[in-house]
């Protein structure tokens, strides 16, 4: 490397000299026009200079290469007769690139050379087996007198004829190099914006300096997120501050780096029903600084929520082999109170109206009361643990409505049917749908008890391949904070009297088990509204 930069000072310094005294021997020109005769340089020393450069150098008279150097003729890949008195042009392909004729634009260059000197400037050239390169030419002009080489403007004997000496490196290698590194970028920028996991960067400021479509689409910007997170500081949201996620971003940019699992994540809206799996790695310059923190996201909710199921029915598995234990345990016993104290009230139905019998007949009624609420009980348990078996049919599901309304019907909630027209038939078992709609409207005649309006409505419309039914009331609502757990065996927000939590649990389970859902909406001070959504027959 260190021959190679010696020779080209060398070579400047021979060419600086050249153009000095080519200006001298401007200067002792005859009166005539001639030339005094070319002033004495050491042809040996130029041609050493010429040979061993390593870029090609080729003399061009006119359109003809009258000489090039050994670089050149292993460029074109050929012998120096193969060169020497060819046209220029042989070694150009028709067109550019760019659309320019190769020939024009080598004359241009010519021109310009010897107008404004040397000319800079990329070609495609080709090659003797007529491959092509790409090229970096410098085209400059020199006058040859006599016998001997000159490097910068001199005239020859005749003052005519101009030469051109062009120095040509092959960049081919480069640009496919640079090619290479192209593509290897567009490649990576492929792989980051197609990722399923968001991925993005932070400066060491803990700013927004890159994102990809997944964080955008987590974040719920959607095409927005660039136009807000780019330039945004995290580690200031107060969100992220208060989820506890800045301390470990703050370690990460200190060139800590984290892995956080299943971490409740709060979004920018507040929201933490989140869990992401978060990696993060400082970004580190050649110096080992910190220069930022390449962050990766994945949404884990779907995983935490399925998680927190599968233990949660492994609970109720266990308490519900304990209860089926409990329910049959008690089941014949309860049976055998009421229908004792059924035949007790029956005898005293027949003895004298005394105090004392009456006092005994309500204390009986107590006992069936009670002896009656316990088999109920008891009955949910064994249903929940029971639901095999159910008998899919076609059911009219306006008549099983009526049936159902008719029954549970009082004069003091007002239930109206929307539309009361003939409903569509659905899939479903019978007393399965029957023992739902009951649980449904139950808990609404509870929510709605004691307002002077209360009213409940209960709405069939069809769909396409479903049937849809909303049973809605204008009771006191259900708080958000509990919307998430009323489907939960166990879980009630009445009094220990009205039930404990299984109704719900029930409806659910059988409609998931008849293939169709259950979804509740609810405003706390305004009602709630149940949805159940039925299969039609002969649905896709």
């Amino acid at each position: 490397m260190n021959d190679r930069k010696k020779t080209k000072d060398q070579l400047v310094h021979e060419l600086t000299e050249l153009r000095r005294r080519v200006a001298q021997f401007e200067d002792t020109k005859s009166p005539l026009g001639d030339p005094a005769g070319p002033p004495d340089i050491d042809g040996s020393a130029y041609r050493a200079l010429f040979e061993n450069t390593s870029d090609a150098i080729f003399h061009i008279r006119k359109n003809m290469i009258i000489d090039c150097n050994i670089k050149a003729i292993k460029m074109l890949k050929c012998n120096r007769e193969h060169v020497i008195g060819r046209d220029f042009n042989e070694f150009l392909p028709l067109v550019q690139a760019g659309g320019w004729n190769s020939k024009d634009m080598l004359i241009n260059k010519m021109k310009e050379s010897a107008l404004s000197g040397p000319q800079f400037f990329k070609q495609q050239r080709l090659r003797h087996d007529g491959t092509s390169f790409d090229a970096e030419v410098s085209l400059s002009r020199i006058i040859i007198g006599g016998e001997w080489l000159f490097q910068e403007i001199v005239r020859d004997a005749k003052d005519k004829t101009f030469f051109y000496e062009g120095t040509i490196e092959d960049i081919t290698e480069k640009k496919k190099v640079a090619n290479r590194l192209r593509q290897l970028n567009e490649f990576n920028k492929a792989i980051i914006d197609h990722a399923p996991v968001a991925i993005f960067t932070l400066d060491k400021n803990g700013v927004f300096t890159s994102i990809n479509p997944a964080l955008a689409a987590l974040s719920g910007l959607a095409k927005e997120a660039e136009t807000k997170l780019i330039g945004f500081n995290w580690l200031k949201d107060p969100y992220t501050i208060q989820c506890g996620l800045a301390r470990h971003i703050e370690a990460g940019l200190e060139g800590e780096p984290f892995q956080l699992w299943d971490f409740p994540f709060m979004t920018y809206r507040g929201d933490r029903n989140n869990f992401i799996d978060f990696k993060g790695v400082p970004l580190k310059d050649k110096n080992g600084g910190i220069e930022g923190l390449l962050c990766i996201i994945e949404e884990t909710t779907d995983r935490v929520k399925t998680r927190a199921k599968l233990m949660q029915e492994a609970k109720v598995a266990t308490i519900g082999r304990l209860a089926a234990g409990i329910a049959h345990e008690l089941n014949n016993p309860l049976g055998t109170l009421v229908a004792y104290s059924e035949r007790a009230h029956s005898c005293l139905e027949s003895l004298p109206k005394l105090a004392d019998v009456e006092r005994l007949k309500g204390y009986l009624n107590i006992i069936e009361e009670e002896a009656f609420r316990c088999k109920g009980v008891t009955t949910d348990i064994l249903s929940l643990l029971q639901k095999e078996g159910l008998e899919i049919t076609e059911i009219d599901i306006g008549e099983l409505l009526d049936g159902v309304i008719e029954r549970l019907g009082t004069e003091k909630i007002r239930i109206t049917r929307e539309p009361a027209l003939a409903a569509p038939l659905i899939l479903g078992d019978a007393n399965a749908l029957r023992q739902v709609f009951v649980n449904l409207i139950t808990n609404a005649q509870d929510a709605v008890e004691g307002r002077a309006d209360a009213a409940i409505w209960i709405r069939t419309m069809p769909m396409e391949d479903h049937v849809l039914v909303e049973i809605e009331d204008n009771g006191t609502g259900i708080p958000d904070s509990i919307a998430d757990k009323i489907f939960e065996p166990f879980f009630t927000t009445k009094e220990s009297k009205s039930g404990i939590g299984l109704g719900l649990t029930l409806c659910h389970d059988l409609m998931q088990d008849m293939g169709g859902a259950t979804s509740m909406v609810s405003t706390p001070g305004h009602g709630t509204t149940f949805s159940l959504l039925f299969q039609r027959p002969g649905a896709r």
